[in-house]
C-alpha cells in the first residue's frame, strides 16, 4: 500500500524575515548605486557645458566685436556703490540681510518663499557663496567693460511678492521688475542697473584658498601658502595686481545678449543639474581686470559652474 505523500513544507517564519531583509539590502544598495551613477552623469554633462559655455562667449566676443552685455551681476539690488573702492570682504552678505552677494529674498519674505530661492549656492567652504567677495571698479575698469560690451548688468531681486519691487522703481533702462521674479533663482536677475564708476560686483576672494585655487585655473600664479588657508588681504591684492588682476564673476542668464544673437549666439541658456533648483543654477563668467601701462582692459577668463568649481576642479571631482 502507498504511503500518502506529504505537502512540501513552507517558509518558516525567520526564513521569511531572512529573505525580506536579504531583498530590502539589494534594493538599498541598487538605488545607492543608480544615485551614485545620476551625479556623476550629472557632473559629467555640467563640464561639458562649462566648456562648450567658453567656447561660445569667446566665438560671440570675436564675432561682435565685444557686446556682450546684461550679464548677472550675482549680487541683490540692495548692494551700495562707491567709487574707486576695490576689494570689499565684509559686504558678501548672509540669507535675510539686504545688500552684498544674492542669497535669496529678504526677511520681509515667507520662509516657504526661500525655500524656494535660496540665491547662490553655499552648501560648503568652496560652494559659489564662498569663494566670492565684492570688488567696485573705478572709472577706468568700468571703461573697460563697457568696451567689451557690458553696459548693464542685471542686479538680482530680494522681494518675490506683492508691491515691494516699487522701492527699486525702474530699471536703468527703463524696465519694470516682474512681481513673479523674486521666486525664482534663475529669472530673479531683474534690475537693470548701468556699469559705472563705483558699481559693485561679485569677484574671485584670493585671501581663501578656494579662491586662490581658481585664480590659478585661470593662468594667475598665485604661489606664496599659508597652513591655514587663510591669506593677509594687502599681500593677496598684491599678488592679484602683478599676476594679472581681479577675477569679476557674472552669471549668463536669460537676459544676456549671447542669447538669440545672430552671430555667434546661444538658443538658450544651459543650467546644471548638479545642485538643488533652489539656488542660482546658471554658469558663471569670469572676467580678468588687467592693469596696463596708461588703460585697463577686461579680457574673459573661464567658466565656474554655478557650484563654484573651475573646469580643472570639477574634472577632478569626476574621478572620486
Amino acid at each position: 500500500m502507498k504511503t500518502p505523500s506529504k505537502s512540501p513544507a513552507g517558509f518558516t517564519l525567520i526564513e521569511l524575515i531572512v529573505v525580506i531583509a536579504i531583498l530590502s539590502l539589494l534594493s538599498t544598495l541598487a538605488v545607492n548605486r543608480i544615485g551614485a551613477i545620476r551625479e556623476r552623469a550629472a557632473r559629467s554633462v555640467s563640464v561639458a557645458n562649462q566648456l562648450a559655455t567658453g567656447r561660445a562667449v569667446e566665438t560671440f566676443l570675436a564675432a561682435n566685436d565685444g557686446k556682450l552685455d546684461r550679464l548677472d551681476s550675482l549680487l541683490d539690488a540692495g548692494t551700495s556703490s562707491s567709487p574707486g573702492g576695490g576689494f570689499d570682504y565684509a559686504g558678501r552678505g548672509a540669507a535675510g540681510t539686504v545688500g552684498g552677494l544674492y542669497r535669496g529674498p529678504d526677511d520681509n519674505t515667507s520662509e516657504p518663499v526661500r525655500e524656494r530661492n535660496a540665491g547662490l549656492y553655499d552648501e560648503g567652504p568652496s560652494s559659489l557663496a564662498e569663494v566670492l567677495c565684492l570688488y567696485r571698479v573705478n572709472e577706468d575698469e568700468a571703461a573697460a567693460l563697457r568696451r567689451i560690451g557690458l553696459r548693464y548688468v542685471l542686479r538680482h531681486d530680494t522681494y518675490a511678492s506683492g508691491t515691494a519691487h516699487s522701492h527699486y522703481g525702474k530699471g536703468d533702462d527703463g524696465s519694470i521688475p516682474s512681481p513673479a521674479d523674486g521666486l525664482d533663482p534663475e529669472l530673479s536677475a531683474c534690475i537693470v542697473t548701468t556699469v559705472t564708476n563705483g558699481l559693485a560686483f561679485a569677484a574671485i576672494d584670493a585671501t581663501r584658498e578656494p579662491g586662490r585655487a581658481i585664480y590659478r585655473a585661470c593662468g594667475q600664479q598665485l604661489l606664496s601658502t599659508e597652513p591655514s588657508g587663510s591669506y593677509d588681504r594687502d599681500a593677496a591684492e598684491a599678488e592679484i595686481a602683478a599676476t594679472g588682476g581681479p577675477l569679476l564673476a557674472l552669471g549668463l542668464g536669460t537676459g544676456a545678449t549671447i542669447v538669440g544673437a545672430a552671430r555667434g549666439g546661444i538658443d538658450s541658456v544651459p543650467t546644471s543639474e548638479i545642485i538643488p533648483s533652489k539656488y542660482y543654477r546658471h554658469y558663471i563668467l569670469l572676467f580678468r581686470l588687467r592693469t596696463l601701462p596708461g588703460t585697463v582692459v577686461a579680457e574673459f577668463a573661464g567658466v565656474l559652474d554655478p557650484s563654484g568649481h573651475s573646469i580643472p576642479s570639477a574634472r577632478l571631482s569626476l574621478k572620486d
